[in-house]
């Protein structure tokens, strides 16, 4: 047999199964069906953003937690959910939502409860995570100043270490 075919074969047949694999963990992956189409080149057309997107990439690589804050309508989410298509693509588990996967996304921080106990759920996944070098991103629909009332001076604190704050300050895209 002819060794240079049976190779191309044998990338071929690994190429699809790392393609099916990626299909198979973005299914499992509960992005909201409105974010699933979007698509990453168009919103890469708004220079902050795209600094914003390779700044949480770098952060999640590394095992960071980083909150996507700002006004309603600019991205946050739909940088979260590339995050998550990326993952997909390198074979890694991610969820939209609480879940023990390689890549956290918890949306809508400011619509959880401001008590005591909520932000303590918060910063004990956020710890728990950290703690294991598991990426996290946050997103706020609030500004940089109301952060701490909505996801607690602890996990502040983890971001400022190991990830950081990314402020999205341009107009909303749903009304472009």
């Amino acid at each position: 047999r002819n060794l240079a075919k049976d190779e191309k074969e044998r990338e071929a047949r690994s190429k699809a199964n790392k393609q099916k694999k990626a299909l198979y963990l973005w299914s499992q992956a509960s992005v909201p069906k409105l974010h699933e189409k979007k698509y990453l080149s168009e919103l890469r057309k708004n220079a902050d953003w795209e600094e914003c997107w390779y700044r949480s990439t770098s952060c999640a690589q590394s095992g960071g937690v980083v909150i996507l804050c700002g006004t309603r309508g600019n991205g946050k989410t739909q940088c979260a959910i590339e995050l998550i298509r990326a993952n997909c693509k390198q074979s890694k588990k991610s969820r939209y939502g609480l879940a023990s996967f390689d890549l956290l996304v918890i949306d809508e921080c400011q619509s959880v409860p401001q008590t005591d106990f909520m932000l303590r759920i918060i910063e004990l996944v956020v710890d728990l995570r950290y703690g294991d070098m598991k990426p996290t991103i946050l997103i706020a629909n609030t500004s940089v100043d109301n952060l701490a009332g909505v996801v607690g001076e602890s996990v502040l604190d983890r971001c400022n270490e190991l990830g950081g704050v990314l402020i999205f300050d341009w107009s909303s895209f749903r009304h472009a």
